[in-house]
């Protein structure tokens, strides 16, 4: 095992995933809750110091479990290429993946099986049920790994991807490689039985997408020449027929949804501390002819609370989402501001559309002054 260590970090080298502290969920809402990558690591090479997580370069192993971890892409790989990966899949008869430690054996190498990305997963499930192509992974050699406690992670994860393929119709062809044998992967669905928000809106990346727009096409039977029209389509396929099976007769999940309060001044710090673009500040006019529009894009909305915290007026309220399934896929209009002139410092502020304003309108500060006045 020594030697396949010291060949293993060989290949490896320079592989050590890197750390955006800006994405870190513990920096971005000011909380230490979250240690899922300090957690799943099997050589602890990560400790959370402060309010974001430090590799140890010299106990990692860059089996990037780390990276497949991360809620919110806070770590990430420097010199992998899934784009890459994925076009050598696209070329082989009978791709086998598998790790850095069995190259002999495999034709796809990654830094771990357990790495791999959930959307990318996905897409070569998808991939293999639509061109009929046998799909393999060696696990031959997992059992005697010190990552093997990570399985049941990727055997879920494996589950979940095959349950998505299952709802648009499709049968990947798929098999482990395990004793020498090619057996099957338990075919049972996951144990949660549904996919999260979380991996259903984020289930297929740009450049993943981009890759398998043949794909969906045959999927789908539509020819789609952008990126967000192929993600749509897909999703509500995927929607519908979920709907259809599993939703009959059974009250509607609650999706999270947001509103805003007549607090809200229209400073669109709810939108820039959103790096999922779930929040858009349309900008028209300007002077006392301005006006603002919030709006909110359901299926890129994780439900993270980072706007509601970033407000200074704390005008953002959690909801549950009770509209149609469909409606997910649509942007709702959050709230509309329309500047206004006060009568009293003459200043111009951002008001409530739907509120009654009278020709004497007075701003916040001037109301709270003149109630300290009193």
């Amino acid at each position: 095992m020594i030697w396949q260590r010291l060949i293993w970090k060989k290949l490896i080298h320079g592989t050590v995933p890197r750390i955006n502290p800006g994405k870190c969920i513990n920096k971005k809402v000011n909380i230490k809750n979250c240690n899922k990558c300090a957690s799943i690591c099997p050589r602890e090479a990560i400790s959370i110091q402060g309010a974001f997580p430090s590799i140890l370069r010299k106990n990692c192993i860059g089996c990037h479990i780390c990276v497949r971890q991360c809620p919110n892409g806070a770590i990430y790989q420097t010199d992998f290429d899934y784009y890459r990966k994925y076009r050598e899949i696209l070329h082989l008869k009978e791709p086998i993946l598998g790790c850095y430690y069995h190259t002999s054996q495999c034709n796809i190498v990654f830094p771990c099986l357990y790495s791999i990305n959930m959307d990318f997963l996905h897409a070569i499930f998808l991939n293999s049920a639509v061109q009929g192509s046998n799909l393999y992974f060696y696990l031959e050699k997992c059992p005697q790994c010190e990552i093997f406690s990570n399985y049941p992670v990727f055997l879920e994860t494996v589950k979940k991807a095959f349950y998505l393929a299952e709802q648009l119709g499709q049968e990947p062809r798929v098999a482990a490689i395990n004793q020498k044998n090619t057996q099957q992967f338990p075919n049972s669905k996951s144990e949660t039985n549904f996919m999260s928000r979380r991996e259903l809106f984020n289930l297929i990346r740009d450049e993943t997408l981009n890759n398998m727009r043949g794909v969906t096409r045959e999927l789908l039977f539509d020819d789609i020449n952008d990126l967000t029209t192929c993600r749509s389509l897909l999703l509500k396929e995927w929607l519908r027929k979920y709907q259809s099976q599993f939703l009959k007769g059974k009250p509607r999940p609650g999706f999270g949804s947001l509103k805003i309060s007549p607090d809200c001044y229209g400073c669109g710090l709810c939108a820039k501390s959103c790096d999922f673009g779930a929040l858009t500040i349309n900008t028209w006019g300007s002077g006392e002819s301005k006006q603002i529009v919030i709006q909110h894009s359901p299926w890129k909305c994780f439900d993270c609370g980072i706007c509601k915290l970033a407000c200074p007026v704390d005008a953002i309220k959690k909801t549950k989402f009770t509209g149609k399934i469909k409606q997910m896929l649509t942007k709702q209009t959050l709230k509309s501001l329309l500047a206004r002139r006060c009568s009293q410092c003459h200043r111009i502020t951002m008001k409530d559309q739907e509120l009654s304003i009278t020709d004497k309108f007075v701003c916040n500060p001037c109301l709270k002054k003149s109630e300290i006045e009193f």
